[in-house]
């Protein structure tokens, strides 16, 4: 194999090599039917071509979109779906709206890190064709952006959304200091952050450690890539104002990340909970249970439905 690849000549060994990784990619998102992967290829896929040409990206992506909408596979039928009710993922539209809702509830704090599947609950909706109506939750929005915006606040999607454009900006800067032999690294690592971020807005990549990693790695490869000499020292230098802006935001997370911690301690109070439950490892079933005055139980119970609502009514 490599005496019939080394007889090619280099730019068509590279382009085979490139059009062979593709078609897998396409054919692996086409068996598996996944709006979401198409989306996320896509838009990585028309990253990479607009580092080469604008021209090339936008024709290729019409006709690929074309193609992928004319000619006869099993994505159709899947996208098809989208207009009536699907069961399997009891539609992602109407969570993206109970989402916005939540977000317009608790639009200052959120709900709280990690607390959106049990608020969910408040938001339920009917499934059609499901026997039990509304026996399925979703433990997420399928939005990661949407899921910020419910959990934090408008101020952590604030946050979140500043990431993108301090990353955006990382690159932009970085690909007009790079030499022409430096860009295609670049574009990929564009590539990729851009094919998570896509995938974001529909599921929820960012949740397993796996992506995230490789987002933040891409994030990092943007900023640091091509820096040389004194310029590895990364200096944090902050207005008094920035810095007072992000000891908030800071209070915030760890107010919003120790208020069920506290509201569980409690709550295990008011029920008479052993204090060694926990340790012991038992379950608060067969753990024995504390004598409590009702007085007393009613007032911890109070004070963890006053923390946390979503949980401990």
């Amino acid at each position: 194999r490599q005496m019939f690849i080394s007889s090619w000549p280099e730019g068509l060994s590279r382009r085979v090599a490139a059009g062979a990784a593709a078609l897998f990619m396409a054919g692996a998102v086409l068996a598996t039917q996944s709006r979401g992967g198409v989306l996320a290829l896509f838009a990585g896929a028309t990253v990479l071509l607009a580092g080469r040409s604008l021209r090339l990206a936008a024709g290729l992506a019409a006709g690929g979109g074309a193609a992928l909408l004319v000619l006869p596979n099993p994505f159709v039928e899947r996208l098809a779906s989208l207009s009536s009710m699907d069961v399997y993922a009891y539609s992602r539209i109407s969570i993206w709206k109970s989402a916005l809702q939540m977000m317009h509830d608790h639009p200052w704090f959120g709900v709280g890190l990690g607390q959106y599947r049990y608020f969910s609950l408040r938001y339920a909706f009917p499934v059609d064709a499901h026997w039990a109506k509304y026996s399925r939750v979703a433990e997420t929005p399928h939005n990661e952006y949407l899921h910020a915006g419910a959990e934090l606040g408008l101020p952590g999607l604030a946050v979140c959304l500043a990431v993108l454009v301090v990353a955006g900006l990382a690159f932009s800067g970085a690909l007009r200091r790079s030499s022409r032999h430096d860009r295609p690294v670049l574009i990929t690592l564009a590539a990729v952050a851009t094919v998570i971020l896509a995938h974001s807005a529909v599921d929820f990549p960012l949740h397993a450690p796996p992506l995230a990693l490789l987002f933040a790695a891409s994030a990092a490869g943007l900023r640091i890539f091509g820096v040389e000499g004194p310029s590895w020292v990364v200096e944090f230098r902050f207005r008094r104002v920035y810095a007072l802006a992000l000891v908030g935001v800071l209070l915030c997370m760890v107010y919003l990340s120790l208020r069920p911690v506290a509201a569980f301690s409690y709550f295990l109070g008011g029920l008479g909970a052993p204090q060694n439950l926990l340790r012991e490892k038992w379950s608060l079933e067969i753990a024995p249970k504390r004598d409590i005055g009702h007085d007393e139980s009613i007032a911890l119970l109070e004070k963890a439905v006053a923390l946390d609502p979503g949980n401990a009514t």
